[in-house]
């Protein structure tokens, strides 16, 4: 049985995700920056459950009948 493992640490200006990424056995650091202008927050933990979700192998597609969607919505 395969074990996965991602690490997500909060830092100061973002997320830094530890793991073994692509088809490499080595472990390597991924860093998200908070530096969209918008809402820096909010766009960089968007960025970390995409990322998290390709981790683990979900991924969109169109042919799907159901989908995890992750969004920023504005109340308006």
């Amino acid at each position: 049985m395969d074990e996965w493992k991602l690490e997500i640490k909060k830092v100061t200006n973002g997320y830094i995700l530890k793991g073994q990424f692509g088809n490499s056995d080595n472990i390597s650091e991924m860093i998200i920056e908070e530096n969209n202008i918008d809402n820096p927050k909010l766009e960089a933990m968007k960025d970390v459950l995409f990322e998290v979700m390709e981790y683990f192998g979900i991924i969109y597609s169109k042919h799907n009948k159901q989908n995890i969607i992750i969004n920023i919505e504005e109340k308006k």
